[in-house]
């Protein structure tokens, strides 16, 4: 009697034991099911999201570039168009290397080969030789007039711009310099150099016998060279110009360009009138007793 009662008790303790594992396998199944469901709605609103983010963004990109491409278009037939212009105001029947990237670009040069011919300046100071050297010669000898002295730190480079003006017929109106890089102190230039060191430029006696300049094209020296590399071109040869010179600063729309323009006008109270449809930006740059 006693075991049956036990063996009826086990049954039901078993029995009890399958209905509850029966009905957490309904639970598990039931929520499975929803998981899964919910699994697959979030799927679903990934996909319409991914979806509309790709679609949002090919727009976008395909807007961005459109506008670039018809932004390099412009620019390019700019250049083009100035080069032309260039060629057939200045009568240019021999070469005058290449332009644009580390040279000037020709909307610069076609900008420097007007000014010379309208202002008719006399002596001519460029900081950093090339192609530009070749289009202000050009201009001069068209006036029949004027003097044209580049300087550059790199003998080979200005070793070539010298042959180039040869061959051209130019050098009898243009001189090429070479001058070594140097340091220059802070007293002398009358900042102190953003590097914390002394300033490095041409070696100032190069500029010895230069004075009365009417114009100065700044191209020199590279941006490598350190900080704010064309600082120096104002305080150390304002005492050369003419009250009326004119200043052409070409690589105006970089960022240390930008800032040295805001130093000139703070510290000299120069006139500068920045030009940011050029290429690479021009300013132009003066003295307030020139207006």
């Amino acid at each position: 009697m006693l075991v049956s009662a036990f063996v009826l008790c086990a049954a039901a303790v078993v029995f009890a034991f399958f209905l509850n594992v029966k009905a957490t396998a309904k639970r598990i199944r039931k929520y499975s099911r929803e998981t899964n469901a919910r699994i697959s709605l979030l799927e679903s609103k990934i996909e319409e999201g991914y979806a509309k983010i790709t679609e949002d963004l090919d727009k976008k990109v395909s807007v961005d570039i459109n506008d670039r491409l018809g932004l390099v278009e412009r620019r390019s037939f700019r250049q083009l168009e100035s080069l032309l212009w260039l060629q057939r105001e200045a009568d240019l029947h021999y070469p005058i290397g290449w332009t644009r990237g580390w040279a000037a670009s020709p909307d610069f040069l076609l900008e420097i080969y007007q000014y010379v011919v309208r202002s008719r300046p006399q002596l001519i100071l460029e900081l950093g030789s090339g192609v530009s050297s070749i289009v202000i010669a050009s201009a001069l000898r068209k006036l029949g007039t004027g003097r044209l002295i580049s300087i550059d730190h790199d003998e080979n480079y200005g070793a070539q711009t010298r042959l180039n003006l040869e061959s051209a017929g130019l050098d009898r109106l243009s001189e090429v310099r070479i001058a070594s890089l140097k340091q220059v102190s802070s007293a002398t230039v009358g900042m102190q150099s953003p590097g914390g060191s002394d300033w490095v430029w041409y070696d100032q006696a190069i500029f010895a016998d230069i004075q009365n300049i009417d114009m100065v094209v700044i191209d020199g020296p590279p941006e490598k060279t350190g900080p704010l590399a064309r600082y120096p071109a104002v305080p150390l040869l304002i005492d050369k110009l003419n009250p009326r010179a004119m200043l052409f600063l070409d690589d105006a729309a970089r960022a240390q360009e930008r800032e040295i323009l805001g130093l000139w006008e703070q510290n000299f109270s120069v006139d500068v009138r920045f030009e940011r449809d050029f290429e690479k930006g021009l300013a132009r740059i003066s003295f307030p007793s020139a207006s």
